[in-house]
């Protein structure tokens, strides 16, 4: 699909929030609304000589996937870089669900130099003028997906698969993993879920936390009217997010790894908070048998393509959370940064 950045994406935005392409955008969308003043004019200085949008740099580091990417000079000359012909591999890191966190990974070599942190703070250093590695515009744009992806559960944790048995069984810890050289379920889409599709894609685009209208009030909005969430238009969907997002912590002003770590390594913790999402997305997972594509699978309140409200339920507030924050930590990263 070739498209303008600049353009408004005529489809509206549906109230069901997951990290599909147009959900990405949402969140820089959102993020720009929590922007310093420094920031914002940093961000403008950067982007105007090329007529783009900040707000629709969220899905940019999809678009350039497809077979017809967005057509502007600085997306041309990324994608005629050798240096970044493996880009499709930066959205994630595969992290055994029991590791700590994204340091012991580091320290057992499963991570990557190329993986969505290592991404993260490529383009921070790009941004705060220590490293030539891509554009400002780009770096920007990557930031604006990658932060979102880190922050995406399966893009983080997953299970890695033991098959010397009779029935492969998901192993979760990580020195085993290192030990006896499993491979990686690749962030669940190795997965075969009950009915169709697999868990990755699952996450990514079907399970959804909603955003309803109780959830906050517009000025827009009658609240004694009753209005359907799916018909609000794709602004006032930016702004309900952006006003879950605003009420998440500053995360420069954390007590975690923001408080003793550089900025360019913020994605680390943003990860080790994903892992721990990962685990609930596994929860009672059990391998029934191996298949040509994948690893067919059940599990408690998901054994059949009917039985995945349980499910959902439970995971979704997960994403919702997950999605807020990485508005949040984005806003944060930016303004700190400039």
């Amino acid at each position: 699909m070739s498209e303008n950045e600049n353009a408004v994406n005529s489809a509206p935005l549906l109230t069901d929030l997951s990290f599909t392409i147009p959900r990405h955008d949402l969140i820089t969308a959102a993020a720009e609304g929590l922007l310093s003043t420094d920031a914002r004019n940093a961000i403008t200085q950067i982007i105007s000589p090329f007529n783009l949008n900040f707000a629709r740099f969220g899905g940019w580091a999809d678009r350039i996937k497809s077979s017809n990417p967005p057509t502007d000079i600085e997306t041309q000359r990324f994608l005629q870089n050798s240096e970044n012909n493996s880009h499709r591999r930066w959205h994630f890191v595969n992290i055994p669900l029991d590791a700590t966190g994204y340091g012991q990974a580091q320290e057992l070599g499963l991570t990557r130099d190329d993986d969505v942190v290592q991404t993260v703070a490529k383009c921070v250093r790009v941004l705060r003028g220590q490293s030539d590695r891509f554009s400002a515009v780009n770096a920007l744009r990557l930031l604006g997906h990658h932060v979102g992806d880190v922050h995406q559960p399966l893009h983080v944790g997953c299970g890695f698969i033991d098959e010397s048995g009779a029935v492969p069984t998901i192993v979760t810890d990580p020195q085993r993993v290192v030990n006896e050289g499993l491979e990686s379920d690749t962030g669940g889409n190795d997965i075969l879920l009950p009915g169709s599709g697999n868990m990755h894609s699952f996450w990514d685009g079907v399970l959804g936390g909603t955003i309803d209208i109780d959830d906050l009030s517009l000025a827009s909005v009658n609240s004694d009217s009753d209005v359907d969430a799916a018909a609000f238009d794709q602004h006032e969907q930016v702004e309900r997010l952006r006003s879950l997002a605003a009420n998440v912590p500053n995360f420069s002003g954390g007590a975690g790894l923001a408080s003793t770590l550089p900025v360019e390594r913020w994605a680390e913790e943003w990860a080790d908070e994903s892992l721990i999402g990962s685990r609930e997305a596994y929860r009672n997972i059990v391998i029934v048998e191996r298949r040509p594509n994948g690893f067919a699978v059940s599990w408690e309140g998901f054994t059949t393509s009917q039985g995945r409200q349980p499910y959902s339920a439970r995971c979704a507030p997960i994403l919702l959370d997950r999605m807020k924050q990485s508005v949040r930590h984005l806003a944060d990263l930016l303004n700190e940064i400039f």
